[in-house]
């Protein structure tokens, strides 16, 4: 936008100065051509301005004066002593004074015609001679119309021109603007768009140029850059994922199976404790049994014992202290029986607790058994 706003007011200076110069060479083509005319109006009036004879004089312009292409306003003739000899004044142009004093001054002084602009009227003055003897001035007024008609047509044309190449610029500078800008921006648009898709191996254009469209193509690719990158960033994230993943389904594994491993080794060694004990056990009550039993003997040997004894006594007198003695060894050995029995029935309370022992111990390894079963399922799960 700017720089169309520059070409049109670069055209616009370009045709008013180009209009000004016509103004200026056709003013001065014209104010040449007026001054011939006017000259040749003088030598034609000579003959009727030297001898006072105004019909001569009117008669010279005449002609002039009916050809409307001339547009003569109005006509003055002046003697040497700058008194008017002849007039003409136009029906359309009542309002020109040709009897300025100033200028007639400028007029008898010189031996060329001389031109000034007076509003819509151009005056030429010129001397009018015989055998280089000055007679007087004529001057005439002629009228702007068709000098202004034929700058307004040149600048019209000059217009024409300006407009002509001011819609060429602008074509041109659109086509421009096309090649420099917009099909850049056009590929770069389908390169961000192919980018966004997840294309980044699109070509992004423009990368190499040092304008604004080499700045947004610069960080297009640096878009691109980043992106490639954090592509490769998570492949690398999954593929490390992946890698943590297997290493904790054999980290698992492992774990599975040395758990698996060191509860059979429990189980195997409590299984092995429990066997031990049960046998060990069984032993116990065997000796509980057999030692119940030698007690029940020494009980029923005892009490013969004591029948005998009694039996003695009452027989043998003499024999009262050895019975005595023998009375005080059945009763130490029946306290002994007793403190075997004690002993046997301390024996059977061991032996049942150890049986309760060998029952926990076996509920245990069924927990451990089952303990075993779930970590497996945990570790199918895991993989």
């Amino acid at each position: 936008m700017g720089l169309t706003l520059t070409i049109l007011v670069g055209v616009a200076v370009l045709v008013y100065f180009e209009s000004n110069e016509q103004r200026k060479n056709l003013t001065k083509v014209s104010a040449e051509f007026r001054q011939v005319i006017t000259a040749q109006l003088g030598m034609r009036m000579a003959g009727g301005l030297r001898w006072s004879r105004i019909n001569a004089i009117e008669t010279a312009y005449q002609d002039l004066v009916a050809d409307d292409s001339y547009e003569v306003g109005a006509i003055a003739v002046f003697d040497n002593a700058g008194k008017i000899v002849a007039t003409h004044q136009s029906d359309k142009n009542v309002d020109i004074d040709l009897s300025n004093a100033a200028f007639l001054d400028r007029g008898a002084t010189g031996q060329q015609a001389i031109v000034e602009i007076d509003g819509d009227h151009m005056i030429v003055a010129s001397p009018v001679y015989v055998a280089e003897k000055r007679l007087g001035l004529v001057v005439v007024a002629y009228g702007m119309g068709g000098l202004n008609d034929l700058i307004f047509d040149s600048f019209m044309v000059d217009a024409g021109i300006g407009i002509a190449v001011l819609a060429a610029s602008i074509v041109i500078l659109l086509l421009m603007v096309q090649a420099l800008v917009g099909r850049p921006l056009d590929q770069m648009t389908r390169a961000m768009a192919a980018l966004a898709g997840g294309d980044l191996d699109a070509d992004v254009p423009g990368t190499r140029r040092n304008d604004e469209i080499g700045e947004m193509a610069s960080a297009v690719q640096i878009f691109k850059d980043n992106a490639i990158e954090k592509m490769r960033l998570e492949e690398d994230q999954a593929a490390a994922a992946q890698r943590a993943e297997e290493e904790k389904r054999q980290t698992m594994n492992e774990m599975a199976d040395r758990f698996e491993r060191t509860v059979k080794e429990v189980v195997d060694g409590v299984g092995t404790a429990a066997t031990e004990m049960q046998a060990t056990s069984q032993q116990m009550s065997a000796t509980a049994e057999e030692t119940s039993r030698q007690s029940a003997n020494v009980a029923t040997a005892s009490d013969q014992a004591t029948a005998n004894v009694q039996t003695v006594a009452a027989t043998a007198e003499e024999l009262s202290a050895s019975i005595s003695e023998i009375g005080r060894q059945v009763m130490q050995s029946a306290k002994i029986a007793q403190n075997a029995v004690e002993e046997t029935e301390a024996t059977n309370e061991t032996v049942k607790g150890l049986a309760d022992a060998a029952a926990k111990i076996g509920e245990v390894v069924d927990l451990i058994n089952d303990i075993a079963g779930q970590t497996n399922l945990l570790a199918l799960n895991a993989t």
